[in-house]
């Protein structure tokens, strides 16, 4: 299975070179059921991850990529995130957004447990864990970490995002 090679690195100036493939076992299975009121955000651990379809446990997919995956409990939400924008670079789309200083301290002991590939953010290629984050029971990115004091930074979604999707996960964390 493949990481979702180039789609998104956490973090504002942190880019993370784990951001090309790893490989995973299992993951959960998502429902279709319409959401109401506002979007669901959320940034959790991934513990696994499979092409979806493969595994009836995998729950949460991806976009685009055929990927589904199991995840830990979510440690950062939408009202953990301020200032999102969308950024236009060179014709590519990003999305970021800082996390309010009293979620900080927990993102960082999240991260910190994916870059060292503990048991509740198990390492993947490389040795680092991974992050996901969720809008509207979607992954919309699952970068792998591997940088420390990342939550100082904030978050920023890069790689396939079009016009249309920065704009939308922009509208999700504004609510």
């Amino acid at each position: 299975m493949r990481w979702r090679q180039g789609f998104a690195c956490f973090g504002m100036a942190m880019l993370l070179a784990g951001c090309g493939s790893a490989s995973g076992s299992s993951s959960p299975t998502a429902s279709s059921a319409p959401l109401e009121g506002p979007p669901a955000v959320s940034v959790h651990p991934v513990l696994s991850s499979a092409p979806c379809g493969t595994d009836a446990t995998v729950a949460i997919p991806d976009r685009e990529h055929g990927l589904c995956y199991r995840l830990g409990p979510a440690f950062i939400f939408r009202a953990d995130l301020v200032d999102p924008q969308v950024v236009e670079k060179g014709g590519a789309f990003s999305v970021t957004a800082s996390i309010k200083g009293e979620a900080r301290a927990r993102a960082d002991r999240v991260f910190e447990a994916c870059r060292t590939g503990k048991p509740t953010c198990p390492a993947f290629e490389g040795g680092h864990g991974a992050i996901a984050v969720v809008v509207d029971r979607v992954v919309e990115s699952a970068p792998l970490v591997d940088k420390r004091d990342l939550a100082e930074k904030g978050i920023a979604l890069r790689g396939d995002l079009t016009e249309d999707d920065a704009y939308r996960i922009v509208d999700a964390l504004s609510r």
